[in-house]
């Protein structure tokens, strides 16, 4: 079969999948559709603890894993990505247009646990590659699914072509009431090497912090343009909460307890790992610490054997987190947040009242490792720093994003990427 003929074969063998199943099968988010389906991590290959982001043309360049616990070995994964405007909804170009390749993929590489009380099967892959060529730049979202079709798991990347130079700074917040609390971000964009007739409505940028979606400031115009620079200086309206460093805990050793484990119980098939009881922080001055800026790192610690094994010699173990919260937030609802729970407020990381202990708790399935995360007050389904406070010391990396839509195209490109960190100060 042609390779013509066989696409072909394929973008209508989708078409009908997606008749079948419909639009509602997945989202276009940072998402977890299967409770066996545990510790998913997208991070471009510099860096474990990177973001994924790459440039068109890098091949391999972004690696995305994950954990199967269910006791089905024989089960194949296969993946594709889906091309998306700025705002995260579906583009309008076709599968062959944004790639060069197959429209999807198997994931060959898995392997099974080594020496854990909890069994699972790893898989990785990397990508693009040349079964998933992507020749477009943009918003892509890698959705993986199982033989029958159904989504597992979807996750958010970047691809990006560098026509702009991005310069930025980070400032205390501007306006009353957020000095103290807020940081705000300031960038120029500098388009020597490219054309841009209208920048207003051509150019428009998004900034993450801490490559969180659920609270990104998005669709920024330029404030103004001077000969070939863009001037991105809005006065307190590029702001975020500062928060405080992470709250984190260290379970790289099973045996022996690590930072704010309390203690390890080791049960026939699982370990128990109760962390030590916290408290709310808004109250409490800025403590300077060392953190990983919400992430998670899979790890872990032992002399005998090789890091590159972690994947597969890293256990899982139940962890219950506590929390006194006092009567100020007894009717709210308080959740554990972080990259591990994808930044969302879901019924699994929800603490519960324990009117015995007069505590919250929550236990959480995790695999060892290092854990960043905070502890969040619900309000109107969005997260905020209630528990934690908000001070303009905190170390955060602001990643910015240029998108550009030229009149007449049908999508946005991704022609600028920078981060910028709070610790440097304009």
């Amino acid at each position: 079969m042609s390779f013509i003929k066989k696409s072909t074969y394929i973008v209508l063998l989708c078409l009908v999948s997606f008749a079948a199943f419909g639009q509602e099968d997945y989202k276009l988010e940072d998402f977890v559709y299967s409770e066996n389906i545990k510790s998913v991590l997208l991070f471009n290959t510099i860096s474990k603890l990177s973001v994924p982001v790459t440039k068109l043309g890098d091949k391999n360049s972004l690696e995305l894993s994950f954990d199967d616990l269910s006791d089905n070995s024989n089960l194949n994964y296969r993946y594709t990505v889906i091309h998306c405007n700025s705002d995260w909804t579906v583009s309008n170009l076709g599968e062959l247009e944004y790639l060069d390749s197959y429209t999807d993929d198997r994931i060959v590489n898995i392997q099974a646990s080594f020496n854990t009380l909890v069994y699972y099967n790893h898989y990785t892959v990397l990508f693009p590659n040349e079964n998933i060529n992507i020749v477009k730049s943009g918003n892509y979202v890698i959705r993986v699914f199982d033989n029958n079709n159904k989504t597992i798991l979807t996750k958010r990347f970047c691809v990006t072509e560098p026509m702009v130079t991005l310069f930025g700074s980070c400032s205390l917040g501007s306006t009353v009431g957020q000095i103290d609390t807020h940081q705000e971000v300031d960038f120029t964009i500098n388009h020597k090497n490219l054309l841009i007739r209208n920048p207003y409505t051509e150019i428009k940028a998004t900034v993450l912090q801490n490559f969180r979606w659920d609270n990104s400031i998005q669709n920024i115009p330029p404030l103004n343009t001077t000969g070939e620079t863009m001037n991105f200086d809005y006065l307190g309206k590029i702001a975020f909460p500062a928060g405080k460093e992470f709250r984190w805990f260290d379970l790289q050793n099973i045996i022996n307890p690590g930072y704010q484990v309390r203690y390890i119980k080791t049960n026939k098939d699982s370990y128990d790992v109760t962390l030590y009881t916290e408290r709310p922080r808004n109250e409490s001055p800025y403590f300077q610490d060392i953190d990983i800026n919400g992430k998670y790192l899979i790890r872990q610690q032992n002399p005998y054997i090789e890091q590159l094994e972690d994947d597969i010699r890293s256990d899982y173990a139940n962890i219950l987190f506590s929390l006194k919260a006092g009567f100020d937030f007894e009717k709210s609802d308080i959740y554990i947040v972080g990259g591990f729970t994808n930044w969302q407020l879901l019924p699994e990381n929800k603490l519960n009242y324990n009117p015995k202990s007069e505590i919250y708790e929550v236990e959480l399935l995790l695999k060892q490792g290092l854990y960043n995360y905070y502890y969040a007050v619900a309000e109107n389904g969005k997260i905020t720093n209630k528990l934690e406070g908000d001070w303009y010391e905190t170390e955060n990396d602001y990643t910015v994003l240029i998108y550009y839509r030229p009149v007449g195209s049908r999508y946005d490109r991704i022609i600028g990427y920078g981060t910028i960190n709070s610790r440097k100060r304009s």
